[in-house]
């Protein structure tokens, strides 16, 4: 049956779209999954100790608040079952496909034809690529992986059978995931070695159940939870957005909060060398992180700061020795700037996406790209962030797509095209915006591209952006 819109990915964005099309009375569409079940990165990661490092109120759609959190930040497996509730309240179900990896669409005769991997076809106006920057992990290119002859796998593929007591464990990483996994693991490994590429700013998270009268304020004088989201939500815009903007005051409170944390955990002065940056703070995501210094200093614990030459049968090679190992844990990250991994798209004339997107990544207002008729892309370039709730940036994208849906439905417009000359205009203005944010800065991080530009990030505050996607701008359209 033909679509009125087909999403590609069932996560957070991908779900907040069908939601929304829903309230507008849509209902001709579907949601394209790759996995076996809804839930995006929610899903796939289920390492010990995966946790959101934005606070559970913010981490929520803003129309379906949670007064069920246990506690200030949401573990994996509390964010995976409110995205079940989501798709349960707003009867959703019936519109998902799991197991249904596309791999390709193409605008044909004025309409999309989406191709999966299972082998079947859909066929819609519309294709809203909602597979987000976090769901294609990157492996480290080192000579002899496939040799290794014990466990290996990615922490985004962490296998549910796995058992690593007694084992000597090397996790390759030492960010975002790693300072969340490296706790767990070090409490079951004989013994755990750390590698660590680059130290990382890491401030204290202060996480804590919330407490039962907090929990009933929630649900039942729902304005306090109201309140509290508007209280982190702005800590994220008055703190760490100046931060990220070079703001000597905001840089300087979290450098503090990072120094603090690191002096007060680690006593071992050769250690607390190793764990210090040497860079400006922000270049690198600010981590955050209550108990992964306690955990290096356990005695079954060691870092390892030298560079991986190699890996061979038995374990891990540095310029400083062979480390032999019963696990390796890649604790690498994901091809964040390598945009819609997994497929290809074809737009008017038979333009290839990934030959457009080689090199830089332009996409008018992160959602838009010339050559592509009635496709949109949520989380794509440029609408990342390092300061505030990606759901935020997810519902103002979520808006903005809607709009361009509506106007189509109602006559208004034929098909949604972004001009060439808009798109390009705004490019400019977006590469002269991120000059100033400290994500440019001499330090490598998973923000810039193979070419060292910023294809990642928004430049500018939430509210800006809620700003920026507020309304259509239909002088940029060229139909």
């Amino acid at each position: 049956m033909r679509q009125k819109v087909i999403i590609i990915g069932a996560g957070f964005a991908g779900l907040c779209m069908a939601i929304k099309l829903k309230e507008a009375g849509i209902h001709n569409f579907v949601v394209l999954e790759k996995g076996d079940q809804v839930g995006g990165t929610w899903y796939f990661n289920r390492y010990p100790g995966a946790a959101c490092d934005v606070p559970s109120c913010a981490y929520s759609y803003s129309f379906e608040p949670n007064p069920q959190w246990s506690r200030h930040f949401a573990a994996q497996p509390e964010i995976e079952a409110y995205i079940h509730h989501c798709v349960e309240k707003y009867q959703l179900a019936d519109h998902v496909r799991c197991q249904q990896a596309v791999t390709e669409a193409k605008w044909h005769d004025g309409s999309w034809v989406v191709s999966t991997a299972h082998g079947d076809e859909f066929e819609a106006d519309f294709v809203v690529s909602a597979v987000g920057q976090l769901n294609a992990p990157s492996m480290p290119d080192m000579d002899g992986i496939d040799t290794f002859t014990g466990n290996s796998f990615h922490s985004a593929r962490w296998p549910s059978d796995i058992d690593l007591s007694g084992k000597r464990v090397a996790v390759i990483g030492a960010a975002a995931s790693a300072v969340q996994l490296i706790p767990e693991v070090a409490k079951q490994a004989a013994h755990l070695r750390v590698f660590q590429r680059t130290p990382n700013y890491l401030i204290p998270r202060f996480d804590r159940p919330y407490l039962k009268v907090e929990k009933w304020l929630f649900k039942h004088v729902p304005m306090v939870q109201k309140l509290y989201r508007w209280l982190v939500f702005n800590q994220g815009e008055w703190l760490f957005f100046p931060a990220m903007r070079r703001s000597k005051w905001a840089q300087r409170i979290m450098a503090w909060l990072a120094n603090w944390q690191l002096k007060r955990q680690v006593s071992d002065l050769e250690l607390r060398e190793l764990l210090t940056p040497r860079y400006e703070i922000g270049c690198k995501r600010v981590l955050m992180c209550d108990d992964y210094y306690p955990a290096l200093m356990r005695p079954n614990v060691s870092l390892e700061t030298a560079a991986i030459t190699a890996v061979n049968a038995d374990g891990v090679v540095t310029t400083q020795g062979h480390f032999e190992c019963d696990t390796i844990v890649y604790a690498t990250g994901f091809k964040a700037t390598e945009f819609l991994q997994g497929f290809d798209v074809f737009g008017r004339d038979g333009l290839s996406l990934h030959e457009k997107w080689a090199g830089i990544t332009p996409a008018y207002r992160s959602v838009c790209i010339a050559g592509f008729p009635n496709f949109f892309t949520l989380y794509g370039p440029n609408s990342n962030l390092g300061s505030n709730s990606i759901i935020a940036m997810i519902e103002a994208q979520v808006g903005y797509v809607m709009q361009c849906v509506t106007a189509v439905e109602r006559g208004e417009k034929r098909v949604v095209e972004v001009s060439t000359q808009a798109e390009a205009t705004y490019q400019t203005w977006l590469v002269d915006s991120l000059a100033g944010t400290v994500w440019l800065q001499d330090c490598p991080s998973w923000y810039k591209n193979a070419e060292g530009g910023l294809n990642n990030n928004w430049p500018w505050s939430v509210r800006a952006f809620q700003r920026h996607m507020a309304v259509v701008d239909w002088a940029d359209f060229s139909s």
